[in-house]
């Protein structure tokens, strides 16, 4: 498993990397009591942005939102709502599947088979971006296969050019 590296920007001090030690205890945290469904919501919010290394002002900023009605969110506030069509835009703004984000079956798990599991869905984060950046290296090395093609079809061209003219 790679290393994460999140970026926490505050207003008055450069961006300083936060190690996936800290993310952990960070969770640990959030995870030593009890939580009801909108907090694990929040919780699971938060820590898909952080594994995307955006700050909250960031994703407040794509959702069209206040980064402090974020912040309520990300803590399960019982006194702010959030709408479906909020939690989808979010879904959206984290590159992540909604039921991903809103599944609720880790709730009633020990603190470390939710850990276990946040560190699972990672694992599968970073597999996917292998897999891409792979494709991707792929298409590139075939870039010289496509140069040939071409030459062949000029080729091609150039030969029924001859037969025409005869």
């Amino acid at each position: 498993m790679g290393v994460v590296t999140v970026m926490e920007k505050t207003p008055n001090k450069p961006a300083e990397k936060v190690s996936e030690k800290s993310l952990e205890k960070s969770l640990d945290k959030s995870l030593s009591k009890p939580l009801n469904e909108i907090q694990y919501i929040g919780l699971r919010i938060g820590y898909f942005r952080k594994l995307r290394n955006l700050t909250q002002a960031e994703l407040a900023e794509k959702l069209s939102i206040n980064k402090n009605y974020l912040s309520h969110i990300e803590r399960g506030s019982m006194n702010k709502v959030v709408s479906l069509p909020l939690l989808i835009k979010i879904s959206r703004a984290l590159d992540v599947e909604f039921s991903l984000l809103v599944d609720l079956q880790g709730m009633n798990k020990p603190i470390y088979d939710i850990k276990n599991e946040f560190k699972e869905m990672k694992e599968i984060l970073e597999q996917m971006k292998e897999f891409i950046t792979e494709i991707d290296e792929m298409f590139k090395g075939m870039q010289h296969i496509d140069n040939e093609l071409d030459e062949m079809l000029d080729q091609m061209d150039k030969l029924i050019e001859d037969v025409e003219d005869k």
